[in-house]
Order: C-alpha cells, then sequence, then structure tokens
C-alpha cells in the first residue's frame, strides 16, 4: 500500500527542467516512485543528482531526489566511521580520473579539477541535509 499522492508527486516533479520533456518511467523527484513500473531498456532519469537534491530540498522525498541506487549508497557511506571515509576518500582519488592529485593535470584542465572539488562538496551536502 502507498502512501503517496499523486497531486504532491506532480507537484514536486514538475520543478524539474526536463519535466515537459522527459519520458522516463521512474523519476527520483516523484513521491510515489515505488509504485510504478520500469521495464528493461526504457530511459531513465539524466538529471545531475546534485540538481535533483536541490529540487527535492523541503519536500516529502523520503530518499531526497536520489535514485534507489544512490541512497543506497549514501546509507553506506553514513554507516562508515570517519576513518572509513577517510580511506574510502582517499581510494576514489587514487582511482578517479576527476580527481588525480597530480597538480599538472589540475593546472592543465580546471573544469576536470572543479568537477572533483563538486564530486566531494556533493559527499558534504548530503551529510548535511542527513544532519537536519
Amino acid at each position: 500500500m502507498s502512501n503517496c499522492s499523486e497531486r504532491e508527486a506532480l507537484e514536486i516533479m514538475q520543478r524539474c527542467p526536463r519535466f515537459e520533456r522527459c519520458s522516463a518511467p521512474i523519476c527520483p523527484l516523484d513521491l510515489c516512485q515505488d509504485t510504478r513500473d520500469y521495464l528493461p531498456g526504457e530511459p531513465k532519469c539524466g538529471l545531475a543528482k546534485t540538481r535533483r537534491m536541490a529540487i527535492a530540498k523541503g519536500t516529502k522525498l523520503p530518499r531526497k531526489g536520489m535514485t534507489k541506487k544512490e541512497w543506497a549508497a549514501f546509507q553506506r557511506w553514513e554507516q562508515m566511521d570517519d576513518i572509513a571515509r577517510r580511506q574510502k576518500l582517499a581510494y576514489l582519488t587514487q582511482i578517479s580520473p576527476f580527481c588525480k592529485s597530480d597538480s599538472a593535470l589540475k593546472n592543465q584542465d580546471s573544469h576536470i579539477h572543479q568537477k572533483c572539488e563538486n564530486q566531494k562538496e556533493s559527499f558534504g551536502q548530503i551529510s548535511d541535509m542527513e544532519d537536519k
């Protein structure tokens, strides 16, 4: 049994800049997304997680605009202690093509460096949202 309101769900989804042309059957901004069906091969939401989270702020969305997969990863992150988080970030920095510590690479392409910084910042935003 679902505890969602189609009207409320539509109001939130309409805040998405892609709403009018979107054909994804499962929307992370949909209060009723757990009652929707997804078939393999259908389109998925392409809006950036940070944009979805900004739209979801202050709503009743249980996953704060994240997909089920993103939410599960967030929950795992929240369950880690500080040492495990630091180790994970160190590992991700090593393997990520966006977060190489080589200063020459950072200077060569400031856009890539900024993307890395944005990724790190989004971890903080998610944690800040959870604290409220």
